[in-house]
């Protein structure tokens, strides 16, 4: 998986409100799409963002932990543990 050219300009430019506009639309679309919204936190978090990457993480846990999408929640902070 990689990240659009748009998207990627965008987090080297800090231009976090174009950022968090994608952000919010695949939240939006799907929440469990959790590949993609950490490869963005990390690409977020390696340019100098990681107070940002945090937050655009909370904005998933939020929704992941009130529906079914917890499963794929736990078994990504699991994967993560590893």
């Amino acid at each position: 998986m990689s990240l659009s050219r748009n998207l990627r300009k965008a987090i080297e430019r800090a231009d976090f409100a174009t950022v968090e506009d994608d952000w919010l639309a695949r939240l939006d679309d799907d929440p469990t799409q959790i590949d993609h919204f950490i490869l963005v936190a990390r690409t977020q978090a390696g340019a100098g963002g990681s107070d940002r990457a945090r937050v655009l993480l909370e904005l998933v846990d939020a929704p992941l932990s009130k529906t079914k999408g917890r499963e794929v929640r736990f078994r990504h902070m699991e994967g993560a543990r590893e």
